[in-house]
């Protein structure tokens, strides 16, 4: 950031290139805060100061800018935060606007999404927007309010979790927030509390830490009628198996028992359930047993 540049280096930390110079010009910086990279290599960097995004080569060769200071749709009062989803789509947290906006890769304006406030999806310095390929969502860390927000990817608010403190969950100005390729677990970077936190996707806004790893498998899946949870527990312990869709509301309570140590199935039967109702759609089962946890997705088909 204050080195005003860019430094690309390999997955193991070995330098391949830099460029950049403080200033406003093309190809200058004015404390860049973040970068992103497309599927085709282009890196986009949030220009703090100079309240502007710029589009490089990877060996730093400028393409284009776009922004400027103010609140109208495509500029910025400090950008922050910036990803790109598996379309193309810019993703930018407007920090000093208190909103995420969105362009194609040449710097159109899309949509935008939040508003200043602390309700539901309302944003307050928002410092990082992180997509979810996998899951095809959002995740916004909303700095002064101390909790990360979670939206579709075309800005619908679904929903939230944490609050000021340094308990297991909560949070003291997160600043960054990253998904792992699956779209499983969900790191957040706690920075007034200098700590990183882990959480596994699902249930109730993902508010429960990752203090276990439980790996299940769902199968068949897609599913249309039944489908059976595999997973071991390394201890016997009261398992509780629950079935959420993608808003994090419970559909089914699988299993709410004693669970021997090694390996466990619990299935899941439509019919036999009683939830004819539920629709065809991704859902999310969860594994609680004890300390430990996990999660996986799970495709009904009717």
């Amino acid at each position: 950031m204050y080195n005003n540049r860019i430094q690309r280096l390999t997955g193991t930390g070995s330098f391949l290139n830099k460029w950049g110079a403080f200033g406003g010009q093309a190809g200058q910086f004015n404390r860049p805060r973040a970068a992103a990279i497309d599927d085709d290599g282009f890196i986009y960097v949030s220009d703090w100061g100079n309240h502007r995004i710029q589009k490089f080569t990877k060996t730093g060769g400028f393409i284009a800018q776009w922004g400027g200071e103010g609140s109208g749709d495509g500029q910025f009062n400090s950008p922050a935060g910036i990803d790109v989803d598996g379309n193309g789509t810019v993703f930018v947290a407007d920090w000093g606007n208190a909103r995420v906006q969105a362009f194609d890769n040449d710097g159109t304006f899309l949509f935008k999404f939040g508003t200043p406030g602390s309700g539901p999806g309302q944003l307050n310095g928002p410092l990082d927007v992180r997509v979810d390929r996998y899951n095809n969502v959002l995740y916004v860390a909303d700095a002064n309010n101390d909790r990360i927000q979670k939206f579709s990817i075309n800005g619908v608010f679904l929903l939230k979790w944490g609050t000021i403190g340094s308990s297991d969950g909560q949070f003291n100005w997160p600043n960054g927030v990253a998904v792992d390729a699956n779209g499983s677990t969900v790191v957040v970077c706690d920075s007034a509390n200098h700590r990183i936190q882990v959480f596994s996707y699902g249930p109730t806004g993902i508010g429960a830490r990752l203090t276990g790893n439980i790996v299940l498998r769902c199968y068949p899946n897609p599913f249309t009628s039944a489908a059976n949870i595999t997973f071991t527990l390394s201890t016997g312990a009261k398992a509780r198996v629950s079935v959420y869709d993608v808003h994090g509301r419970l559909v089914a309570e699988l299993a709410n028992r004693q669970l021997p140590a090694g390996p466990n199935e619990v299935p899941w039967s439509i019919a036999r359930d009683h939830d004819d109702k539920v629709p065809s759609g991704v859902y999310f089962v969860r594994v609680d047993a004890g300390s430990l946890s996990g999660a996986g997705r799970i495709v009904l088909l009717r």
